[in-house]
């Protein structure tokens, strides 16, 4: 099978959605798929090369299209580029008559001449989506979907129902090396600098306003007696001593952050609709395959993975009750190991590469 990938954004970069399409093409490719990824000549913070800042052991083929970057740092730059490396990219790919072609949907502007393809085209759809002009195009003619969660499904055959049955539900994943290599608490506490004498609170990922992090400060200023790091931001301000923002960190360096931790967060909030029904954080996924106790905001979204069989739900946006619950986690230890080793065996059912076959299925099926 054929696949040409195209995926309009930086590669490599700092951001979730790179890591996701990354390992999806690396898991494409070790399943045996001819896959090349395309994306725009764009400028990027990180000069390591893609395969080892992602730690991709199985290679594919990428091109790089010029697009244009003439108002930096602008949204208008942005559609501009988005435009232009949507017409570039139709041209590459009209040539590749025997590939099938594999979107994500990163933005609303560079996927707007796909309808016009000859080649079956397939879209990943991580949000709601408007019953708009462009967006009737795109579907016009597509074969199939694969929808991060029953929430995006839901939404789609809503505004457009005759995608009923080309959806299918593939949330995100965790490579398979998170469930095997997993680093010893003082092993990485030594290597970060952490002291063995206090309980570690970790949240990894971004600090955008959706993911409810707020939360998780207020429950710090509550517990200081707990050291409380956020890794993938900072943040200005006045804050206890308990907190501490490490800023952006290598891909590589985020199995040792989970390592540290004595309870790993994951947040959502109701006051954002994404946030709350239709994301499928990844940061659960790999907290999962590290072996350590989760408390997850209880969110339509997160329940869809996982139950209270395998972490602790804290009701989303009360600290107070966030506060408790790390509370709990620290003085029931018989409670939490059952959590952990119930999270660690559904993981497994969650890899990149699980997640890859049953997309490749059914592509097969559809095509």
């Amino acid at each position: 099978m054929n696949i040409i990938y195209i995926a309009n954004a930086r590669f490599p970069n700092e951001k979730a959605h790179g890591i996701q399409f990354a390992k999806t093409c690396e898991s494409f490719s070790k399943l045996g798929v001819n896959l090349e990824l395309v994306l725009p000549k764009r400028k990027t913070k990180i000069k390591e090369d893609p395969f080892s800042y992602y730690d991709i052991k199985n290679k594919f083929k990428y091109k790089k299209i010029w697009a244009p970057n003439f108002f930096p740092k602008t949204s208008l730059d942005f559609l501009l580029s988005s435009f232009i490396f949507g017409i570039r990219s139709f041209f590459y790919i009209l040539r590749k008559k025997d590939s099938i072609i594999y979107s994500i949907d990163l933005d609303p502007v560079s996927f707007f001449l796909f309808s016009f393809l000859k080649q079956p085209y397939f879209f990943e759809m991580h949000g709601p989506k408007k019953n708009n002009f462009l967006n009737r195009r795109l579907f016009k003619k597509i074969k199939g979907i694969i929808a991060i969660n029953e929430a995006v499904k839901n939404d789609l055959i809503k505004n457009f129902p005759y995608l009923k049955d080309k959806i299918i539900i593939c949330s995100n994943g965790l490579d398979i090396l998170d469930l095997k290599e997993n680093c010893g608490k003082e092993e990485a506490r030594k290597n970060l600098g952490i002291g063995f004498d206090k309980k570690v609170v970790v949240y990894t990922g971004s600090f955008q306003g959706w993911k409810g992090i707020e939360t998780i400060i207020e429950a710090a200023k509550r517990l200081k007696e707990v050291l409380f790091y956020f890794v993938g931001g900072r943040k200005k301000g006045d804050f206890p001593e308990n907190i501490y923002f490490m800023g952006m960190r290598n891909f590589k360096e985020m199995p040792l952050w989970r390592a540290v931790a004595d309870v790993l967060i994951v947040t959502g909030t109701k006051n954002d609709d994404y946030s709350f029904f239709y994301t499928s954080p990844m940061k659960l996924f790999e907290y999962m395959g590290a072996r350590r106790p989760i408390i997850a905001s209880r969110t339509p979204a997160i329940e869809q993975v996982v139950s209270d069989k395998e972490v602790f739900f804290h009701e989303a946006d009360n600290p107070q009750d966030l506060a408790n619950k790390i509370k709990f986690v620290f003085e029931n230890k018989e409670e939490v190991n059952k959590k952990i080793e119930s999270a660690y065996i559904k993981a497994g059912e969650y890899t990149w590469e699980n997640r890859a076959k049953k997309i490749l299925k059914f592509i097969k099926e559809k095509i």
